[in-house]
């Protein structure tokens, strides 16, 4: 699959984390594509590529037509198909969302979702920027983790999609914090919450089930 990816995109650089070089190595040479790599951490071949560099450099002139990035469809009828998204559809996604989520400078966005997606992409790291507001970025969403993760940011939005099942036990003596998200497809969410006060909007549709918004207040 990624060797689909890589060869249909044209890609010039792949980065992954150093996990994952081995397998890439054969893939990046087929397709004359340079393979670094770039952990959680910050250390990789890339990072130590970039020391010693300035710290300063020219802007490019980008106009808002320009070519931004390449998001792939996920293949339910075909093979995935790369959709060419331009910097104004980031601008106005960003702007959109952030206005429908009330976000300010003052927020703290968590995002568990995987960053390949225009979830993440769209509705968590977009809104987030277009008010420069705070964003928290953890590897992948766990749910025996969540609560703590929401507390240790002092995160005051989060973007899930629904349905999730969250439970977490804060200390011995506190009582769990349950939240029941169901799908909502005609955008009516259903919530059961104890032990915190959230703002639970239902903003999109998406296939069978709604992009949810959980503000915890």
């Amino acid at each position: 699959e990624v060797d689909y990816f890589v060869g249909n995109s044209g890609a010039k650089l792949v980065l992954c984390d150093t996990a994952a070089e081995a397998a890439l190595a054969p893939v990046c040479a087929a397709h004359g594509a340079a393979l670094m790599t770039l952990d959680g951490d910050g250390t990789g071949s890339f990072a130590g590529a970039a020391q010693g560099l300035p710290e300063t450099f020219d802007t490019v002139d980008r106009s808002a037509d320009d070519l931004a990035a390449f998001l792939y469809t996920s293949g339910t009828t075909s093979r995935p198909k790369g959709v060419l998204v331009t910097h104004a559809n980031y601008v106005f996604l960003g702007e959109a969302i952030s206005k429908n989520m009330r976000l300010g400078p003052e927020d703290r966005h968590l995002v568990t979702l995987p960053l390949f997606h225009a979830n993440a992409q769209y509705y968590s790291t977009m809104g987030t920027l277009a008010v420069g507001a705070t964003l928290t970025i953890v590897e992948r969403f766990s749910a025996s983790r969540f609560w703590g993760q929401v507390r240790d940011s002092k995160a005051t939005v989060v973007n899930l999609p629904s349905p999730f099942f969250l439970c977490r036990r804060f200390s011995a003596s506190a009582k769990p914090i349950v939240t029941v998200v169901l799908p909502s497809p005609a955008g009516v969410g259903l919530i059961a919450v104890t032990n915190i006060n959230l703002l639970f909007l239902a903003l999109a549709g998406l296939l069978s089930t709604s992009l949810t918004f959980i503000f915890a207040l």
